[in-house]
């Protein structure tokens, strides 16, 4: 014998506001999630026996931290942004000056996170900056003198899925837990109709984002500093590479967090031409990996990634990388963006250690210079060969002062995006006094 039910007597499916603290849950003072009843405690997945309930209501958790990560970046002078307007859309993050920013940096980041967030369970335990671009933007935008002049662009690789009920784009993650009539009911796959135009793959997300975004509105002059997540970071590695012509005046530098590509994954030219990418990849690139040593360590991964690679102060969580490794990562890509004949060394010893700063400058002589030139490659860190050096230096402010502030941010708390906004602009301030005095003594200037 069948047994038929009608939907009427189906279990429906549970509904959970979108509100934190309709949810049972608060905000500490360091911005932590926590319950109402039991303020030592977190949120935790399992509240019902039934694994749709308890989707659901994590799902109705993540959209409200959601829209406190956007709220906390509109006040730090960032939009959403939906292009196109209307019709299935992938929103980005950017600052409102991007029309008018000297220096813009984009983060490319991983297929799974939703917009503006690197995990919720990071949130959850160590704090709304710690655990989405939050922190990352102050270290970036706010605090500094030259916020004005710096833009910061989010892209949106994981929301890949359209919602026709409610016209939104989601991760494949939130389009599984979507609402439905019952708690049993079959949900229907994404098929054509939930495609995002601009964002059918990861590879076609950051065409757009350079060729859609970037290329109509870069402001002349303007430099674009790259930071990409995992493969965020191999997606733009393969789309300059094949590009390279025509973004090399554009692009200052290349952060990698986590990266994927090994160097002999793409065809990025030989390094002996100037011109190449593959040139621009070694002297001008970062990696950062997961490691147990102390953050900024230089580690033995060159030949592997293609490029001077260091360790980010974490050993476990890549959704943490950033937000640990943030003073050293932001602090090199402004050095770099504001020191155009900066260079990674070619030659760089395995296995050494460094400070936080431990970065490799090529010497190149004033143009004026009738003297040899300096080819030696030196460790920035290293006062005496600076000291030493420092009048063939054409970046004259990349001084051993900025050095010694910036090999301090490895004891800067990681998690505060505002302490590390303070390091970094406390280097600019010294790099700027020194480039003044450089014009007054109508020495070399950039």
């Amino acid at each position: 014998m069948v047994l038929c039910f009608t939907e009427d007597l189906l279990p429906k499916d549970p509904v959970y506001p979108d509100d934190l603290e309709k949810l049972g849950f608060f905000l500490t003072k360091d911005d932590k999630v926590r319950y109402i009843v039991a303020p030592d405690q977190g949120p935790r997945y399992k509240i019902d026996r039934n694994d749709r309930v308890n989707r659901v209501h994590i799902e109705a958790l993540h959209g409200s931290l959601r829209k406190l990560v956007i709220q906390r970046l509109a006040g730090l002078n960032m939009d959403v942004v939906k292009l196109p307007s209307s019709g299935p859309n992938a929103p980005i993050i950017g600052s409102r000056n991007f029309n008018t920013a000297s220096r813009v940096v984009v983060y490319f980041g991983e297929v799974i996170e939703d917009l503006g967030v690197f995990s919720f369970r990071d949130i959850c335990d160590d704090g709304l900056d710690f655990g989405s671009a939050v922190g990352l933007a102050k270290a970036i935008l706010h605090g500094q003198k030259d916020s004005a002049t710096t833009a910061l662009i989010l892209a949106n690789a994981g929301q890949h899925v359209w919602h026709n009920g409610s016209d939104v784009a989601m991760t494949s993650a939130s389009f599984n837990n979507r609402a439905q009539s019952y708690i049993v009911e079959n949900q229907r796959p994404a098929n054509s109709s939930n495609i995002v135009a601009n964002n059918k793959s990861l590879n076609a997300h950051v065409r757009y984002i350079f060729e859609d975004i970037l290329m109509p509105h870069l402001p002349v002059g303007a430099k674009i500093d790259v930071l990409g997540m995992s493969e965020g970071g191999t997606a733009a590695m393969s789309y300059l590479a094949k590009r390279w012509n025509i973004w090399a005046p554009h692009v200052s530098c290349m952060a990698l967090v986590n990266p994927e590509a090994l160097s002999n994954d793409l065809d990025m030219g030989e390094a002996t031409d100037s011109k190449s990418f593959a040139h621009f990849f070694q002297t001008r690139c970062r990696a950062w990996i997961l490691s147990d040593s102390p953050i900024g360590t230089l580690v033995d991964f060159r030949d592997i990634y293609g490029c001077n690679t260091y360790s980010c102060g974490e050993d476990r969580k890549s959704s943490c990388m950033i937000t640990r490794g943030l003073g050293h990562i932001c602090s090199w890509m402004k050095i770099m963006n504001q020191c155009p004949l900066a260079r990674e060394a070619s030659s760089v010893v395995p296995g050494s250690e460094s400070k936080s700063s431990r970065g490799h400058v090529g010497a190149i002589p004033k143009p004026t210079d009738t003297r040899p030139s300096l080819v030696k490659r030196f460790e920035v860190d290293d006062r005496l060969v600076i000291e030493r050096f420092s009048e063939y230096m054409t970046a004259a402010w990349l001084t051993a002062d900025v050095i010694d502030i910036v090999s301090r941010l490895s004891e800067v708390d990681q998690a505060n995006g505002d302490e590390a906004a303070v390091a970094i602009d406390e280097a600019t301030e010294v790099s700027d006094k020194a480039e003044a005095r450089t014009e007054s003594d109508g020495g070399p200037v950039m």
